[in-house]
């Protein structure tokens, strides 16, 4: 008989834990599992309460913790968490830098392009980097996003250049194209000129 693994994202592992016994969702407790999970327990909602708990978890001293809090935030969608999200872009964890490139790009819209580039150019952890590639790629209809992504298809990290080489294949929906500056740059001049679909 064929074993096969099962693999479950966090909030469902947190969840199988608390149904036998393993940990508790207490968002005050001290150990940092039963904080994460308590964090967790307030995703989506929007109450000032869960808000101000959420936003009270992103200094929390474990990463986890703070990742989850960020994650959490923005599955409220409320536009004024942001301000609480962007320092976080600074963070020591990657998965909370990570976390937090999702966060903005989803909760801050257009104006979280500007935190963006710099993220997306000079993070010291490629993930992170690549996170920050994709939420640019979210932006499709802003300049500054676009442009962005077309210098990064020519960073010299091919990791790098090739997410935002295949950010833009998903922007412009193609299957393939070239992949240069070069190329990019006539699509976005073959674009201007197009006028937008009302």
């Amino acid at each position: 008989m064929e074993r096969r693994r099962l693999f479950l994202s966090p909030a469902a592992f947190f969840a199988l834990l608390v149904g036998c016994g393993g940990v508790s969702a207490d968002i005050h407790s001290r150990d940092p599992d039963e904080r994460r999970l308590g964090v967790l327990k307030l995703e989506g909602s929007r109450d000032a309460e869960s808000i101000r708990l959420l936003t009270e978890h992103l200094a929390d001293e474990d990463a986890l913790v703070r990742e989850a809090a960020v994650t959490a935030l923005a599955s409220a969608g409320m536009k004024e968490t942001l301000q609480h999200i962007l320092p976080l872009l600074q963070d020591p964890g990657e998965m909370v830098r990570a976390a937090a490139c999702r966060a903005v790009g989803r909760v801050g819209g257009e104006t979280a392009i500007p935190e963006l580039i710099p993220v997306a150019k000079h993070d010291r952890s490629l993930l992170v980097r690549r996170k920050a590639i994709d939420a640019l790629a979210d932006h499709r209809r802003q300049d500054a996003a676009l442009e962005t992504l077309i210098e990064l298809v020519g960073d010299a990290n091919p990791s790098v250049s090739l997410a935002a080489h295949t950010a833009l294949l998903r922007v412009a929906d193609l299957a393939e194209a070239e992949r240069s500056v070069e190329s990019w740059n006539r699509w976005l001049s073959a674009r201007r000129l197009t006028p937008a679909p009302k």
